[in-house]
């Protein structure tokens, strides 16, 4: 299931369930059957992770959403994924959503090279570990049982 924070999700994801219902429906999968539950082991994708402005305060929020919707041991997991474009992506989105107020500023990132010779624009070294260790820890704060997949 992918999640965000309340001013990117609201903000970016036109068209999807709010992340309220979102998680309703992962409690639902991840409750064990005598519950009324599935007992399905779930995961989260947290999904562009940006630095917006009062980032912290706003996914310690969405972590107490989780929380409140995983307030039982499961077999949970996190894909973390940090807000990163390449040109091509930049200007479909600039020509799907050209008010969009998605940070395309190249000004404000790195270039990441792959090993195809192929680039795109990411967070400065220290915002990316900045991020990283916030959600680390506060995943192994709430979820000790967690395993997280994923940081990129």
């Amino acid at each position: 299931m992918s999640v965000n924070a309340a001013p990117i999700s609201t903000r970016m994801e036109g068209g999807t369930a709010p992340v309220s219902a979102r998680l309703g429906a992962l409690r639902k999968l991840a409750l064990p059957p005598q519950q009324g539950g599935g007992g399905y082991p779930v995961g989260l994708v947290i999904a562009p992770i940006m630095p917006i402005e009062d980032w912290e305060e706003h996914y310690t929020q969405l972590f107490d959403q989780i929380g409140v919707a995983l307030d039982f041991d499961c077999d949970l997991t996190f894909e973390l994924i940090s807000h990163r474009f390449t040109p091509g992506s930049k200007e479909v989105l600039q020509t799907w959503y050209p008010h969009s107020k998605l940070d395309l500023d190249e000004a404000g990132r790195v270039i990441k090279r792959n090993k195809f010779a192929g680039f795109k624009y990411v967070y400065d070294k220290d915002t990316m570990n900045t991020l990283r260790r916030f959600f680390e820890q506060a995943i192994a704060r709430r979820f000790p049982q967690a395993q997280i997949l994923y940081w990129t």
